[in-house]
């Protein structure tokens, strides 16, 4: 895919692999956005992993955007997703 970035850099520490902590919106009750995103990307650019994080009765969902873990979604546009597994 061309024109946005698909992989995220990773940070070496102390033996174990991290991503920058995520962007998280917790905007509407219920429901958290998590998104992760390689340094540099926009919030307006596709390259990020976005997550919606569900919780209803107790049960909590994960899941993400277009049921995809790639980094090709735009995080300005994460409540425009349909989510899944």
């Amino acid at each position: 895919m061309e024109g946005f970035k698909t992989t995220a850099p990773v940070v070496q520490g102390l033996g174990v692999d991290y991503l920058p902590a995520p962007f998280e919106d917790k905007s509407n009750e219920g429901v958290t956005y998590y998104g992760w995103a390689p340094l540099g990307v926009a919030e307006n650019e596709k390259g990020w992993r976005i997550m919606r994080e569900t919780s209803h009765s107790g049960t909590i969902k994960r899941e993400y955007a277009q049921g995809s873990m790639e980094f090709k979604f735009a995080w300005s546009e994460r409540a425009n997703y349909t989510y899944s597994r």
